[in-house]
């Protein structure tokens, strides 16, 4: 492996993923994000807001990375709203990123997960991100489609942003 090749690039692709987000909610108005495709599910907005929330979460209370932002609970109203908390979650973890090292990965975490604790590594913390956004990039395209709101393939799949 090139020793020059840093923790950025091995993560360049999530950049696409983070910014199909970005890609998704410019053909949204904001009436839209209170679409629901099932009442025991998010509404569309509320998806967005989980998606930006997961990074906080783990870098507030688990990290604790130091930037002291905290989810935000309360359910973003308009797009221009969900992309500025998108913007400021996609940064906080480019930041960590971006100040690691890859010995760094190797740091272990105590996490709590249904009255269980256990140990995760850095390495898993940013894995189950980007695992999470994929995930949730998914559910808000079956929103869609059930909506019969139609994005094209071009602009739903990787959209580098930052």
């Amino acid at each position: 492996m090139d020793s020059e090749w840093n923790l950025r690039e091995a993560f360049d692709f999530w950049k696409g993923v983070q910014g199909s987000f970005f890609k998704i909610l410019s053909y949204l108005n904001n009436e839209e994000l209170g679409f629901e495709y099932d009442r025991e599910m998010r509404n569309l907005g509320e998806q967005f807001n989980h998606v930006a929330n997961a990074y906080h979460w783990w870098l507030e209370y688990i990290i604790h990375d130091g930037q002291g932002i905290k989810p935000d609970l309360d359910v973003a109203n308009s797009v221009e709203e969900i992309q500025s908390r998108l913007r400021r979650a996609h940064q906080r973890i480019w930041d960590l990123i971006e100040n690691s090292t890859w010995d760094d990965l190797r740091k272990e975490y105590e996490v709590e997960e249904n009255g269980t604790r256990k140990t995760v590594s850095l390495m898993w913390i940013l894995w189950h991100l980007v695992e999470h956004d994929i995930h949730h990039r998914a559910q808000i395209g079956l929103y869609l489609k059930k909506k019969g709101k139609r994005i094209p393939p071009e602009d739903f799949w990787n959209q580098p942003v930052l």
